[in-house]
């Protein structure tokens, strides 16, 4: 962004903007999700993802910049809920743990391999191409999901998946584990400081 004579706080606010729009996207769409199914949703997402990377690689004034990132946030907060409510709709709960396991690893993957590509193209074509290829990434991932994506086995005929284990209900009291969730939260932030500035501190050095 030396072109127009952006900074490390600039930068940031735009990056505040999109994790902050995240954030309040989980709480909405994750109830929208229950009522539109993950097919309409996640490729509702991924489409419109698409379109504001696309929009951000013609941006080049910042309060633009902000909106549109803001934007792509919140759109980018209608993939994981619905989705982890379609994996539920299709496996059974014996293996539920196993699938949200892989589905899990898929966001680490994928963050790597981006982090790849990004480096790739940045070596050798203008910063804009780090948003234009993901537009078309997103765009076909949109096509896929909403072609071969259906939200539960009885949508297409097969039988519903019976619910496992459901007894008599008991009382029990659960230890708090407060205190281990916030080790894990503050964990979580540092590790998205280092994911999002590492290489800018980095080419510095």
């Amino acid at each position: 962004m030396d072109e127009y004579g952006y900074d490390k706080t600039t930068m940031g606010l735009i990056l505040t903007a999109l994790f902050g729009a995240y954030a309040f996207g989980q709480f909405v769409n994750g109830q929208l999700g229950d009522k539109f199914g993950g097919r309409i949703m996640v490729s509702l997402g991924l489409i419109l993802s698409a379109v504001f990377n696309l929009l951000f690689g013609f941006s080049s004034i910042f309060t633009a910049m902000v909106v549109i990132w803001a934007l792509n946030g919140y759109v980018q907060s209608m993939g994981w809920a619905p989705t982890v409510k379609t994996v539920a709709n299709w496996f059974p709960r014996r293996i539920r743990g196993r699938i949200g396991g892989i589905l899990g690893s898929s966001y680490q993957i994928g963050n790597a391999l981006s982090w790849l590509l990004a480096g790739l193209l940045a070596t050798y074509l203008d910063w804009r191409w780090l948003f234009y290829v993901p537009t078309i990434i997103l765009a076909a991932a949109a096509v896929h999901w909403y072609v071969r994506g259906r939200n539960a086995p009885e949508v297409v005929g097969l039988p519903s998946l019976e619910e496992e284990g459901q007894g008599e209900m008991r009382e029990e009291t659960l230890p708090d584990h407060h205190l281990g969730f916030a080790y894990t939260q503050i964990a979580v932030c540092f590790q998205l400081f280092n994911l999002t500035w590492i290489l800018s501190i980095k080419v510095e050095d």
